[in-house]
């Protein structure tokens, strides 16, 4: 008894995870200033893609981003993961998609922004 218990919980918890949300999406972002231009760092995610972004409004700043994604294939409960970066641009948006089959883990964002003598790096990421 305690068996089938224990495995209806396990597949009713993977069932919800793995269905459940399809059409949420989460993400996390920061604001930032050097030399008086402000730009947003963020990482998105749905449940078949993601995205992480360093961006600008201003030409006078040089911005990286790139990004960590993991998805998991529904059929193989393999996870894995693709990295991807872009730079020197002022708007720069690295962008994910998983597979048919597969739904997105993690994004982890990295990102730096540079603009005459100063630099400023930082991180962020989201979950699904």
């Amino acid at each position: 008894m305690k068996k089938a218990l224990k495995f209806f919980l396990v597949f009713v918890t993977i069932f919800s995870v793995l269905i459940g949300g399809t059409v949420l999406s989460y993400a996390s972002s920061m604001t930032r200033v050097i030399n008086d231009i402000y730009f947003n760092a963020y990482s998105s995610i749905s449940a078949s893609n993601a995205s992480v972004g360093t961006v600008s409004g201003s030409g006078n700043i040089s911005v990286t981003a790139s990004g960590v994604y993991s998805y998991i294939n529904y059929n193989t409960l393999k996870v894995t993961t693709v990295t991807k970066s872009e730079s020197d641009d002022p708007a720069i948006v690295v962008s994910f998609t998983a597979p048919s089959e597969c739904r997105s883990v993690r994004v982890l964002g990295g990102h730096t922004a540079k603009s005459g003598t100063e630099t400023w790096t930082g991180a962020t990421s989201a979950y699904y």
